[in-house]
C-alpha cells in the first residue's frame, strides 16, 4: 500500500487526498441540513412563545449547542436513564439496545468539543467525514485484494461508482445517524471475510451490532464468505451474544424478545398502509434494483466471489427495505461496498497488464 501511494511522485496519495476534501464537503451538507433542522425547529419553538427577538448572535451559539444535544448528547443520557422495555414501544425499544454505541460516540464528541473549546459543526463534519472516507479506503483495499494489485485506475473507478452513488442517495434527504457507522463497519467487515481473518472480524462485528441491531447481518457476511469453516457458523451466535450482554439489564425482561421490537411491522408507517403513490415508487424502486442485480450477474466475468458479492447486495438491501419506510432510500448506502466491488471487480478484466 505504501508502494502504490508512492508510486508516479505521490500522485496516488494526492487522488486520495482529493477524495478525503470532496467527502468533507459531502460531509458538511450533512452537518448543515441537521443543523439547518435545528434552526427551523427553534423558530417555531420561538414564535409559538413569543421569544423570537432574543439576541441572534447568541441564537446561533445556542442552537450549535443544541445541535449537538439533540443529535448527540442527549440521547445518550436518555437510553442510559430509561433501561426498561414496556412492551412495544412503536420501535424506541429497539433503539434501546444502542446506548453503548450512543454514550461512546457522546464522549467522542465532548472530548472533540472540549479540545476545539466550542461546539464548531466542523467537529461533526469531520467525524462524517472519517466514516465515509474509512468505508472507501477499505473499499478499495477489497477491490485490490481481489485483483492482487493496487491500480491507480482502480482507484479512479471505485470512487466515481461509489461518490455517484452515494450523492444519489443523499438527494432524497438524511434520514439516520446509524447508517453511516454501520456502514463504515460492513466495509470493513467484508474486507475482513475476505482475508478470513476470524478474530480480527469480531471488532467490526461488535461495533455494528451495538450501533444498530441490524447490524447482525455483519455476521451473516463472514458465513458467505466462508461457508466451508464450520467455525464461522457461530459469527450469528457470537453477534446475539453481545446484544445480550451488552443490554444484561433488559435481558430479563421478556419484551426484550419480542419479534415486533426489531422488525417494524407494527410502527405506524405499516400500520396506516401506504398510499397509492408510495405503493408505484416501492415497486419500481425494488425493479429497477432487479434490473441491476441481474445485470451484474450477467455481465460479471465471474471472478471467484461474485455470487457472494450479489448476496451481500441483496442481503443488504433487504435490510434497507424492510427495515423501514418503503420510501426511506437513505439505508440504501448499505449495499455500496458489496456494490461498488461488484462494479469495479466484476464487469472488469480480472487480469491485469
Amino acid at each position: 500500500m505504501l508502494d502504490f501511494l508512492r508510486y508516479n511522485n505521490y500522485s496516488n496519495l494526492l487522488l486520495l487526498i482529493f477524495f478525503f476534501f470532496v467527502i468533507f464537503f459531502r460531509a458538511n451538507q450533512i452537518s448543515n441540513d441537521y443543523y439547518l433542522k435545528t434552526l427551523n425547529n427553534e423558530k417555531i419553538l420561538a414564535l409559538e412563545s413569543q421569544k423570537s427577538n432574543q439576541n441572534p448572535n447568541q441564537s446561533l451559539t445556542d442552537i450549535k449547542n443544541k445541535f449537538y444535544n439533540d443529535l448527540i448528547f442527549n440521547p445518550s443520557k436518555s437510553l442510559l436513564k430509561h433501561r426498561t422495555l414496556d412492551g412495544f414501544e412503536g420501535g424506541e425499544a429497539r433503539h434501546k439496545l444502542r446506548w453503548f454505541y450512543r454514550n461512546l460516540e457522546a464522549k467522542i464528541y465532548e472530548f472533540l468539543i472540549g479540545f476545539s473549546n466550542g461546539a464548531y459543526l466542523t467537529i461533526y463534519t469531520v467525524v462524517q467525514t472519517c466514516y465515509i472516507f474509512g468505508t472507501f479506503i477499505f473499499i478499495f483495499l477489497t477491490i485490490s485484494n481481489l485483483k492482487r494489485k493496487y491500480l491507480s485506475k482502480n482507484l479512479i473507478l471505485s470512487g466515481l461508482i461509489f461518490f455517484s452513488f452515494f450523492n444519489l442517495v443523499l438527494t432524497n434527504g438524511i434520514q439516520s445517524i446509524y447508517t453511516i457507522p454501520e456502514m463504515f463497519f460492513l466495509s470493513i467487515g467484508i474486507y475482513l471475510s475476505l482475508k478470513k481473518k476470524f478474530l480480527l472480524f469480531l471488532i467490526p462485528l461488535f461495533f455494528s451490532v451495538v450501533n444498530r441491531e441490524s447490524g447482525l447481518a455483519l455476521s451473516l457476511v463472514y458465513i458467505i464468505f466462508n461457508h466451508r469453516n464450520i467455525l464461522s457458523y457461530i459469527m450469528p451466535v457470537i453477534a446475539i451474544s453481545i446484544i445480550i450482554c451488552v443490554n444484561l439489564d433488559l435481558a430479563s425482561n421478556l419484551n426484550f424478545y419480542n419479534v415486533d421490537n426489531y422488525v417494524p411491522i407494527r410502527e405506524s408507517f405499516f400500520l396506516k398502509g401506504p398510499r397509492l403513490n408510495d405503493i408505484v415508487f416501492f415497486v419500481l424502486f425494488l425493479f429497477s434494483h432487479l434490473i441491476i442485480f441481474y445485470y451484474l450477474y450477467l455481465t460479471s466475468n465471474k471472478f471467484p466471489y461474485t455470487n457472494q458479492f450479489l448476496f451481500i447486495t441483496v442481503l443488504y438491501f433487504l435490510v434497507a427495505i424492510l427495515g423501514t419506510d418503503i420510501t426511506n432510500t437513505y439505508s440504501l448506502l448499505l449495499i455500496l461496498p458489496s456494490l461498488t466491488v461488484l462494479m469495479v471487480v466484476g464487469t472488469t478484466k480480472t487480469k491485469e497488464n
